[in-house]
């Protein structure tokens, strides 16, 4: 177990990208669950003695903070150039170039043409976005019921760099669960401590 004995001594080893934190809450609540949600397969457990509500969902999620700019970083959007470039050169079958259709919830679907139904299917945010993020979902022919996408979310002015897992049906609602990871963070943070 990680101990840290100060403000001081978190900032610095954030600095040096030493700290990573893995998180689990219920969408949208924003409360903790009551399990372990890595061992979970299905992100919308039920418990004994409560109604099930399929409006809810557990995003699993870790964080670091991370400047954009930062050479040992790869934002989510560079991520998505290097998937981009990945499959036109490993797939001699994908012959035109990427194109990209805006979905109603503020993502970029990424289509190549040749793209089998079995592939994968990638998501990114248009460039200037905040935050910048880019999603990779299984096809629709893969598709079980508890199937998961997975995310990259930078957040710019917060430094904070995350990885995100949400239930595929509610990619609509992406920005609300990135947003509520965000907030839980800033709730958490203390005051900054002046240098002597």
């Amino acid at each position: 177990m990680l101990r840290l004995r100060g403000r001081r001594e978190i900032d610095e080893k954030f600095e040096r990208k030493e700290i990573k934190l893995g998180i689990h809450f219920w969408m949208p609540s924003r409360k903790y669950p009551q399990f372990n949600g890595v061992s979970v397969v299905d992100r919308r457990p039920r418990y004994e003695g409560e109604i099930y509500d399929p409006a809810s969902y557990v995003v699993n999620a870790a964080i670091e903070f991370r400047e954009l700019d930062d050479p040992d970083y790869i934002s989510p959007l560079r991520r998505a150039e290097q998937e981009m470039n990945s499959r036109l050169w490993n797939s001699p079958h994908f012959t035109k170039p990427w194109r990209f259709e805006l979905t109603s919830f503020g993502l970029e679907r990424m289509l190549l043409e040749g793209q089998y139904e079995r592939d994968d299917e990638f998501y990114r945010s248009l460039r200037g976005q905040e935050p910048q993020a880019f999603f990779q979902c299984h096809p629709p022919l893969r598709r079980l019921s508890n199937s998961f996408c997975t995310a990259y979310v930078h957040f710019s002015g917060d430094r904070l760099a995350t990885y995100i897992e949400i239930p595929e049906d509610f990619l609509p609602q992406w920005l609300d669960a990135a947003i509520a990871l965000r907030d839980l963070v800033r709730s958490w943070q203390m005051p900054a401590i002046p240098k002597k």
